[in-house]
């Protein structure tokens, strides 16, 4: 049956009569536009819809002028109320709309004793309606962990999609400490990291329509952004392994600096945006040169006057083994534990021979790229070549970078169960 209901009052009756409920007109959409220097047109810089307006119109009846009057009065009161549920049947189903009444009138006429006509405007300052129920778009799905998962639900409806992402764990990993979510359709992606791991049977949940981010029913931290969605396919993927918050340019001309015993030491800063405690892994773009049955090693230091201060943060240290070690390639390590970086701090990863290993015929060389190719701006590149001296007597390069990615969010991989759920969109 037909309904249209303002916080739960219903007012398609006998005693509200409305004459129609105008709800299907799209909210006004708003373009920001620049016009172009010396040529014709403008171009959109942000384009997003604005607040929706719904329309009503009917009459107000009762048995006595006395009830008429004191109709009005409960009329107001409930119009009256602010940001509470409008719903409406259409479609088969019910829109849902939280809006207030901007406005609403009376025009009654000196013989109008039993009835009066009224108008009234409503706005919804989100813009959108919604389903009253949720639609399920990916139910239990096992992920492994492993490997990424990767899956692309399709989203209908009138309006951007806000769906609601839920993960379910299956075993307490301590190592498994970070969460990454990406849609490739739109680029976005949020982060989840959580120092002590995720427990067995606990649930994350990311809200996009409420933007809260909770896990076993408490608010969580993350990084980054709520992922916006598009109607239609959307491609997402889920990482728990190796989530990069730093990296450097890797590709454009090589420069090869030499790494080998003695003080040939190579040294790359950088900062993070942000405080976090899940640190653990490392790659670097390396190769090597001659006969060396050393591991490369390398370690987080902090800064000490804009070089490498010596002293190496707390658990953030690296070995990469030689035998892996042929051709230009990314090659990772993992630190003994997590580790914490602290925000807009500058640090230096700083490379080295196990034993002081190699010489000027057998070293690695980490990879790196200069001049207008060296884009990475939060750190740059320091060498020495002083033999065993202590402390390094380093060499500032301004411009170059070495190639590294950083990775947080713990390491390893952990069983989860992937739900998506969303309530329907609507102009």
């Amino acid at each position: 049956m037909p309904s249209i209901m303002y916080d739960n009052l219903e007012i398609l009756n006998t005693t509200y009569v409305p004459r129609y409920a105008k709800h299907e007109s799209a909210p006004e959409r708003e373009l920001n536009m620049i016009s172009l220097a010396r040529e014709n047109g403008s171009v959109i810089i942000s384009d997003k819809y604005g607040t929706k307006r719904i329309f009503f119109r009917g009459y107000l009846t009762a048995a006595t002028e006395a009830a008429l009057d004191a109709l009005i009065d409960s009329f107001k009161e409930v119009f009256g109320r602010r940001q509470k549920e409008l719903k409406i049947s259409f479609a088969g189903g019910t829109r849902t709309y939280v809006a207030s009444c901007l406005r609403h009138d009376f025009n009654r006429d000196h013989f109008n004793l039993l009835f009066v006509p009224w108008t009234a405007e409503f706005i919804v300052p989100k813009g959108t309606g919604e389903d009253a129920s949720e639609t399920p778009l990916v139910t239990s799905q096992a992920w492994n962990g492993l490997s990424d998962y990767n899956v692309s639900p399709t989203f209908v409806g009138s309006a951007a999609p806000k769906p609601r992402i839920f993960l379910q764990f299956k075993a307490a990993l301590v190592d498994t400490c970070g969460l990454s979510i990406k849609n490739n359709t739109t680029g976005d992606e949020i982060i989840v990291t959580r120092p002590s791991g995720w427990g067995n049977g606990d649930i994350l949940e990311i809200d996009c329509r409420l933007k809260t981010v909770k896990y076993a029913g408490y608010e969580a931290a993350f990084y980054k952004m709520f992922p916006s969605f598009q109607i239609g396919v959307n491609s997402l993927t889920f990482k728990t392994v190796d989530i990069i918050d730093q990296q450097s340019y890797e590709w454009g001309t090589g420069i090869n600096n030499k790494v080998y015993g003695g003080g040939h030491l190579a040294a790359q800063s950088f900062m993070v945006p942000y405080t976090d405690k899940t640190y653990r892994r490392l790659f670097l773009k390396v190769m090597k040169q001659g006969t060396l049955a050393k591991n490369l090693l390398a370690s987080i230091q902090t800064d000490n006057g804009g070089v490498p201060s010596g002293d190496v943060v707390t658990n953030a240290t690296f070995s990469f083994p030689h035998a892996t070690i042929v051709d230009y390639a990314w090659h990772d390590a993992t630190s003994p534990a997590n580790f914490t970086l602290a925000a807009n701090t500058k640090y230096w990863i700083v490379s080295d021979v196990q034993d002081g290993g190699g010489d000027s015929s057998h070293y690695y060389q980490w990879l790196s790229v200069g001049g207008t190719e060296a884009t990475y701006k939060k750190g740059n590149v320091a060498t020495t070549i002083n033999g065993a001296d202590v402390p390094p007597d380093w060499t500032d390069v301004p411009d170059q970078d070495l190639t590294f990615r950083l990775a947080y969010g713990g390491y390893g991989a952990q069983n989860a169960d992937v739900n998506i759920r969303y309530y329907k969109q609507y102009l």
